[in-house]
């Protein structure tokens, strides 16, 4: 194996932390959550975060309990700034499973940014 082929332990891009997330069995959401939550998936890839989150707020009134939700409303209102919002969804979804790896990389972004040093490193 070639240094080349290795990959990072570490996600680099916000982006790569989804695929980091600890993978939960999960009821499949009603067909109208899902067609939201994939329109706000392409919307976020296009970084129109309004629109993302406006359609990941349909989805979450749809399936309230969906981890999977909470977490695209998490990490899609970090990407578009809103860091009290994304704490808040943040804390949700650590509610359900406090050992997503994406919440707390987040939650120490956030306290990294705040100078928090000790906090960001044990997140």
């Amino acid at each position: 194996m070639s240094f080349d082929e290795l990959k990072p332990a570490v996600a680099v891009e916000l982006g790569a932390a989804e695929s980091l997330a600890p993978r939960v069995e999960e009821a499949p959401l009603p067909e109208r959550a899902q067609r939201s939550l994939d329109r706000a998936t392409t919307l976020k890839q296009e970084k129109r975060f309004t629109e993302a989150l406006i359609e990941l707020e349909k989805a979450s009134r749809l399936a309230p309990a969906s981890r999977r939700v909470t977490r695209a409303l998490a990490l899609a209102s970090w990407e578009s700034g809103d860091i009290r919002r994304a704490r808040k969804h943040i804390k949700e979804a650590l509610a359900v499973s406090d050992d997503d790896v994406m919440c707390h990389y987040l939650l120490g972004r956030m306290a990294a940014s705040r100078f928090e040093n000790e906090t960001a490193i044990l997140e």
